[in-house]
């Protein structure tokens, strides 16, 4: 099923920091809805890894939640590495009740076999 794209939105949380979307396949494959939620996780990684490196290694949706893998730096402290890691997990939570085409309180549902989390509005407008 395919996903509208804000391309201007996606290229400013790229710019926030390049080198964590460097491997080719860290393209965010997401809804409108849930950049926001990805624009915020960027943001607080790299506030708590400063110059440390980092990469996400795939960005997208999977059984209607966001579905985030990510490399560390061998280098990069537990302590920081659990924070990152917490992050993460918290913004894939946060995915279980936003809707990823607009961003609006959402909730799980199955359309046509696959499975999203969409508001109200957009379960009708995919009927």
């Amino acid at each position: 099923m395919a996903r509208e794209f804000d391309e201007e939105f996606v290229q400013e949380i790229y710019k926030i920091e390049p080198k964590y979307f460097r491997s080719p396949m860290s393209r965010l494959c997401i809804g409108n809805g849930w950049l926001p939620i990805m624009w915020a996780l960027v943001i607080r990684i790299k506030d708590v890894l400063k110059e440390e490196d980092f990469m996400f290694l795939q960005v997208k949706e999977k059984f209607g939640t966001l579905n985030i893998h990510e490399a560390y730096d061998k280098r990069t402290a537990k302590k920081r590495k659990l924070a990152v890691w917490n992050l993460c997990r918290m913004a894939e939570a946060m995915s279980t009740k936003i809707c990823e085409s607009c961003g609006r309180a959402g909730s799980m549902h199955t359309l046509k076999g696959w499975m999203r989390t969409l508001c109200e509005d957009c379960k009708e407008k995919r009927k």
